[in-house]
């Protein structure tokens, strides 16, 4: 016996089936967006505080303690939602760090750390990015 066509019951299942799949992928749009979203706003967050460590590498070391902040985060013109906190402080390596002996005086005490924060509210809260470089005299 030849069959030709198909069942209605068979049809259905197919339906079924396809609807199953097509709901898990539409469910996984939102996730996709939050994904797509907050790394757009992390790649902002770190322009903003790259944008600070070049304007210190720029400014003459006895004058980039004006950059600091004072502990308190600014609002950052142009871009609503964000702050950024600059802190400018002496460099201390730490750790097991000990200069060759042809380094005299060592370099490591004419250096100015400036450590950049910026802060913004994501879907999932409060995000901060930070960015830290070493300045030598």
């Amino acid at each position: 016996m030849g069959e030709r066509g198909i069942t209605l019951v068979e049809l259905m299942v197919a339906m079924l089936l396809l609807a199953v799949a097509l709901i898990g992928l539409a469910a996984s749009f939102p996730l996709s967006m939050y994904g797509v979203t907050g790394g757009g706003l992390q790649t902002v967050a770190t322009g903003l505080a790259l944008e600070v460590v070049e304007q210190a590498r720029r400014t003459p070391y006895a004058t980039l303690s004006t950059l600091d902040t004072g502990g308190s985060a600014v609002a950052v013109s142009g871009y609503p939602g964000f702050t950024r906190q600059v802190a400018v402080a002496g460099y201390d390596p730490g750790g097991s760090y000990s200069p060759p002996a042809a380094c005299d005086p060592c370099p490591c005490t004419a250096c100015t750390s400036v450590t950049v924060t910026v802060f913004f509210t994501g879907q999932q809260g409060e995000v901060t990015t930070t960015v830290s470089t070493v300045i030598g005299q």
